[in-house]
């Protein structure tokens, strides 16, 4: 059995959370400055903060409402997380150039990598990719409502697109930074 030496071991975990820390990233800062309707504005400061909720959703929204609020704490807790360990690893290795450049580097390659797939896949299996994400985060099915319910008209499918275009390229750019950081950092050593 091969034993991998500690600097490649933080250098692996650090390529492996890094994209999954920008993607939250990404959609933390969309749902800060993408433009929204009152509607949609008073029902996600509900989500965020528990204000008060003055629009008139049918018990089976306000339950999916409970449930993405949920979703949402987690989706704290782990970028949270995510930063604390990323943070850590940086910090330890702030004295080692080279190390940060692999870092860079790999992090960066591995987010536009990951990016690239998960395009391909959605564009080419959207309906299955739409199904699965709501299956993996909602298991009880309390997602699927008639297309003229108030949930539906207050979030239509064009909001979850235009906000996963937002993450997608926000996550990319920051990807592309990081490799652009990598040669830089490269050049410092």
């Amino acid at each position: 059995m091969i034993l991998m030496k500690k600097e490649n071991v933080l250098v692996l975990i650090f390529v492996f959370l890094l994209p999954l820390f920008l993607v939250l990233f990404a959609y933390k800062t969309t749902l800060l400055l993408i433009p929204q309707s009152p509607e949609q504005k008073e029902t996600i400061a509900y989500l965020k903060s528990g204000e008060m909720l003055t629009l008139k959703y049918t018990p089976l929204e306000k339950s999916h409402l409970e449930d993405v609020k949920r979703v949402m704490t987690y989706t704290d807790y782990v970028f949270g997380g995510l930063f604390l360990v990323l943070m850590s690893i940086v910090v330890y290795f702030r004295k080692k150039r080279a190390v940060l450049k692999k870092m860079c580097l790999y992090g960066g390659i591995a987010t536009i990598s990951i990016l690239a797939i998960i395009v391909i896949l959605t564009t080419l299996f959207f309906d299955q990719a739409f199904i699965l994400f709501h299956l993996l985060l909602f298991p009880q099915g309390n997602w699927t409502f008639a297309a003229d319910s108030l949930l539906i008209e207050t979030f239509p499918l064009e909001f979850f697109m235009k906000i996963s275009w937002f993450i997608f390229l926000q996550t990319l750019v920051l990807g592309v930074i990081l490799r652009i950081g990598a040669y830089f950092l490269g050049k410092r050593i």
